[in-house]
């Protein structure tokens, strides 16, 4: 009999306030089962865990913490624990553009191997050619969603994915989930 196959554990970074925060959608997408390869392990939300828990928002966002006992949820990514040597984790990056680059780096330093980072994704393409070089320096994959709203962009979007297969940059769908690992 083989082996049941475990999940991929998911870190969300940014979740941001329940029914408005995209890092929110992807935390419920996995917690609904939407991505049914996925286990949502830990929610990474600096504001409502921090100077923003008493403001606006802030009850919502601990009662949706509430609601999940079996998430870990952290005020920052140094605060999460380090990924097990041999163990697979994907982080789900949808924080403030300008934080992204160092989010990028601590979520790669915390040991996840492969990061969807949440468009615009930096402030700018030299940051996003910057965390690109760094990425693939330390083994990390980074994917990117984009709005397929947007026909020129994602015309040429894939037109470049064609012309360089298994670049550091891959483009989906934003509501387009597949399976980004198995553990086994």
């Amino acid at each position: 009999m083989a082996a049941a196959q475990q999940k991929c554990q998911v870190a969300i970074v940014g979740c941001g306030l329940p029914g408005r925060g995209m890092g929110w959608y992807h935390a419920l997408n996995i917690l609904e089962g939407d991505c049914p390869s996925a286990e949502l392990t830990d929610v990474v939300e600096p504001w409502f865990l921090g100077a923003g828990k008493e403001g606006p928002g802030g009850s919502a966002f601990a009662e949706f913490a509430a609601s999940y006992p079996t998430v870990r949820f952290h005020q920052s990514v140094a605060d999460m624990p380090q990924v097990s040597a041999g163990a697979k984790k994907v982080a789900i990056i949808a924080g403030r553009t300008s934080d992204n680059p160092h989010l990028l780096e601590e979520v790669i330093g915390k040991g996840c191997g492969t990061v969807y980072l949440e468009k615009p994704g930096a402030p700018s393409v030299t940051d996003l050619e910057i965390m690109a070089a760094s990425a693939e320096a330390q083994g990390a994959k980074v994917y990117m969603g984009y709005n397929k709203c947007v026909t020129a962009y994602v015309s040429a979007a894939l037109a470049e994915e064609a012309q360089n297969p298994g670049s550091t940059t891959t483009f989906f769908h934003m509501n387009d989930y597949k399976v980004l690992c198995v553990v086994t």
